[in-house]
């Protein structure tokens, strides 16, 4: 876990691909990316919390921009 630096991190979040059998080879969603970035911050924090690394490499990733959905309801 110590080796695992901020540009690592980045670089794995930045790689991550759907199912090959659902779409050949195509990134992943923008808020599925963020939600795995945001489950990795909790995990690795939950590792320095612990003592087992000194850092949470993927701290230093800022996390996706994700799209505003408006919802409109005819009453």
């Amino acid at each position: 876990l110590d080796n695992i630096t901020p540009r690592n991190a980045s670089l794995f979040i930045g790689a991550l691909r759907r199912n090959r059998r659902l779409k050949k080879d195509s990134p992943l969603a923008t808020w599925s990316k963020a939600r795995l970035l945001r489950n990795c911050k909790t995990v690795l924090q939950t590792a320095v919390e612990w003592g087992y690394i000194r850092f949470n490499p993927f701290k230093a990733i800022k996390s996706p921009k994700l799209a505003r959905i408006s919802h409109q309801f005819s009453g």
